[in-house]
C-alpha cells in the first residue's frame, strides 16, 4: 500500500480513529487520572458503590461530599466497608485496624482508635442534619493482593452552622484481598456497623486514579 502523506494541520486529533497497529503518544493510564463520579442517593441506610477500583490504578484518592438525614435521633454516622472483586459482596471479616485524632472549633479533642473490626470510621461525634461532611481519602492498593489501606481528611459542621470539626485518619486491612468497591453505611455510633434505619444520604463521590507506570 504506498505511504499517505498528510499536511500538518491535514488531520483533527480530536476527531475518533480506529488504528489497528501499536498507537504510542496518545495518553496512557499513568499518572493522576478522573475517573467517575458517583451520585449517592440512599434511603434505606446502605450505599454500595461499585466498580470503583480496578487493575488500572495502584492508589486511588476519592472525594466525599455527604449530606445526611435521620428522623429519629437527628444524628448519623459514616461507616465505610469494602465490596470484594471476587463477588461484589462486603467483606465483613474483623481484621481492620483504624484509629482518628481530630478538634474541633470549640478546642474540644475528637479522638479514638478501634481495632478488629469490619469497618473503618473517622467522625468521633456524629454529623446532625442537614450538615454537610466531607472526606478525602487516598486508597493503596485496593485491587491489587496487598494490604490495603486508606489515609483520609475530614471536615464537617455541626451545632446550626457554628461549630466545625475535623479530623485526620488512617486505616489498615489485615489481609490481601482484592476489591473493586465500597460500602457506604449511615449509623447512629462511630463504632457501630449497624445500619441507622432511619437515616438517608445524598451527596457525590469523586474518583481518581494514580498509576506508577
Amino acid at each position: 500500500m504506498a505511504l499517505i502523506k498528510t499536511k500538518a494541520r491535514g488531520i483533527s486529533l480530536a476527531d475518533n480513529f480506529a488504528f489497528t497497529g501499536t498507537v504510542t503518544g496518545a495518553g496512557s493510564n499513568s499518572g493522576f487520572r478522573f475517573i467517575k463520579k458517583v451520585q449517592i442517593t440512599t434511603s434505606s441506610s446502605i450505599f454500595d458503590l461499585t466498580n470503583l477500583f480496578s487493575a488500572n490504578y495502584n492508589h486511588y484518592k476519592l472525594i466525599w461530599d455527604i449530606v445526611g438525614e435521620d428522623t429519629g435521633d437527628n444524628d448519623t454516622s459514616h461507616a465505610f466497608q469494602f465490596l470484594k472483586a471476587s463477588d461484589g459482596t462486603v467483606d465483613t471479616a474483623g481484621d481492620i485496624n483504624y484509629a482518628y485524632h481530630g478538634t474541633d472549633s470549640q478546642g474540644s479533642a475528637r479522638s479514638g482508635n478501634v481495632e478488629n473490626a469490619s469497618h473503618f470510621n473517622f467522625n468521633y461525634n456524629t454529623v446532625e442534619d442537614g450538615r454537610p461532611a466531607y472526606y478525602e481519602m487516598s486508597v493503596f492498593a485496593p485491587f491489587a493482593s496487598e494490604y490495603t489501606a486508606v489515609n483520609a481528611l475530614m471536615t464537617y459542621m455541626v451545632n446550626a452552622d457554628v461549630d466545625t470539626t475535623t479530623s485526620n485518619g488512617s486505616a489498615m486491612r489485615d489481609n490481601t484481598t482484592s476489591y473493586s468497591g465500597m460500602r457506604l453505611v449511615l449509623t447512629s455510633a462511630n463504632t457501630s456497623i449497624t445500619p441507622d434505619s432511619g437515616s438517608s444520604a445524598t451527596g457525590t463521590l469523586l474518583v481518581y486514579g494514580m498509576a506508577e507506570s
